[in-house]
């Protein structure tokens, strides 16, 4: 089933950016291929294959070809950095993962985007189009996005969401005993790209920053070191002052999937995850699943995503360019919505009147949208923000996520003499500022 493949991409997807060592090329695709994309695993139901297809039947002269890397993040990075870096024309475009395009950028592996070709980018939330930006040049374009939400189980006593980090975990300790669960928060706090993303968000909601805009970090402030302290009190077990932790310790081996099913078995109050839990959670319902309610987290959440991107070294690169623009545009943006089940780049793709065709079922009569409701993801979008832009963010996110895991896991396991927030900010700063410029660590 497609939602049960989207379930365990996503998680695998989400795996930490660590550098690792060179990944042997895919075979060859099959077929003539003057285009070749080098991408992820196809998880839109093929709506990403149709699109390519309805490329090559307006364009028999110039055939595009999908080259599936693997389902795993980390792979599918080093396999397309090892191939730009050897000046390889194995690809003429990349679809990478927001948090990339520096990298690639920085490194001479893109070619500028040519705007000009794009339908108006006026439907594009300007966050969302910088994003693929590198020192004021355009270099890629999204494809999708993707948004973080807060579900909760909807119970007779609890019907209003959260407002703050504090009222959540108010609610936990008020309303955990009435449907007995035993996690207050489900998230992904496993040590991979996820606890990055997960300790950004708490930070943001206690008014802190891991890295200020001029790109200083600053976790070792007021803001961030309270966000540090809410995680570090989410996880702390229960003794005779305090009630039993809103993150016990199994949640922080915790990926994308093993939240939702956290969530979905009935043992999580909330849950933090991606907006396609959404559609399994809704269609699961139906079927005597857990009710439940979601909305956009109560504080700025992180930018997910995926954009397309021109290989320097592409061998025919104006078609390249014609290709992105195809596939990122208006009608693209909708179809990938409506059919294929991702958040778009485009807020036109909202309103879109779009049928899927799907080869088993025909035409539908009415659009089908296989994600969350247009209102919850607006509502999102305008809350998200990007996480650091810097070409050597895989080895910021390799730092944080191992020192913040052995942190959380430390003080989980009731530990007497672990760091506190303060101590712990106060160290991690010189070593994020050295991974954010390069330098070796240690």
């Amino acid at each position: 089933m497609r939602g049960r493949a989207r379930r365990v991409v996503s998680a695998l997807a989400a795996l930490a950016f660590a550098l690792t060592g060179c990944v042997a090329h895919p075979p060859p695709v099959p077929g003539n291929c003057t285009l070749t994309i080098a991408s992820g695993v196809d998880v839109s139901g093929g709506i990403r294959q149709r699109l390519v297809d309805r490329w090559n039947a307006a364009n028999p002269d110039a055939r595009a070809c999908l080259r599936v890397i693997s389902g795993v993040a980390d792979e599918q990075r080093s396999e397309m950095i090892g191939a730009a870096q050897a000046e390889s024309a194995l690809y003429d475009v990349y679809n990478l993962d927001i948090q990339w395009i520096p990298e690639f950028a920085e490194g001479g592996h893109l070619r500028p985007l040519a705007v000009s070709l794009h339908d108006p980018v006026t439907d594009i939330p300007e966050h969302v189009w910088r994003a693929g930006s590198w020192h004021g040049t355009q270099y890629a374009a999204p494809l999708n996005t993707d948004v973080p939400l807060l579900y909760h189980r909807r119970t007779a006593r609890m019907d209003t969401p959260p407002g703050s980090w504090q009222d959540m975990t108010e609610q936990v300790h008020e309303h955990r005993s009435e449907v007995g669960t035993r996690t207050g928060l489900a998230g992904q706090y496993g040590p991979y790209e996820g606890l990055v993303v997960n300790a950004m968000e708490a930070v943001w909601a206690a008014g802190g920053e891991w890295v200020d805009e001029s790109g200083e970090v600053v976790i070792d402030s007021p803001g961030g070191r309270a966000g540090l302290d809410n995680l570090i009190r989410a996880v702390r077990p229960a003794d005779s002052g305090t009630p039993a932790p809103v993150i016990p310790p199994h949640v922080l081996n915790h990926f994308e999937d093993d939240s939702l099913r956290e969530f979905r078995d009935g043992h999580a109050l909330f849950m933090r995850n991606w907006a396609y839990a959404y559609q399994v959670l809704s269609g699961e319902a139906h079927e005597g699943g857990p009710r439940f309610s979601a909305t956009a987290l109560p504080w700025p959440g992180v930018l997910g995503g995926q954009y397309l991107a021109v290989a320097a070294t592409s061998r025919h690169p104006d078609l390249a360019q014609r290709l992105v623009a195809e596939l990122t545009g208006r009608e693209a943006a909708a179809l990938l919505y409506r059919c294929g089940g991702f958040a778009p780049a485009r807020l036109s793709a909202f309103d879109a009147d779009t049928a899927c065709i799907r080869p088993q079922a025909g035409a539908s009569t009415e659009p089908v949208s296989r994600i969350a409701p247009a209102r919850l993801l607006k509502a999102a979008l305008e809350r998200v923000r990007v996480r650091p832009a810097s070409p050597y963010y895989p080895q910021f996110s390799l730092v944080l996520r191992t020192e913040l895991h052995r942190l959380l896991r430390c003080h989980a396991s009731g530990g007497l003499d672990c760091e506190s927030a303060a101590e712990f900010a106060r160290r991690i700063t010189p070593r994020l500022e050295n991974a954010l410029q390069g330098r070796v660590d240690g």
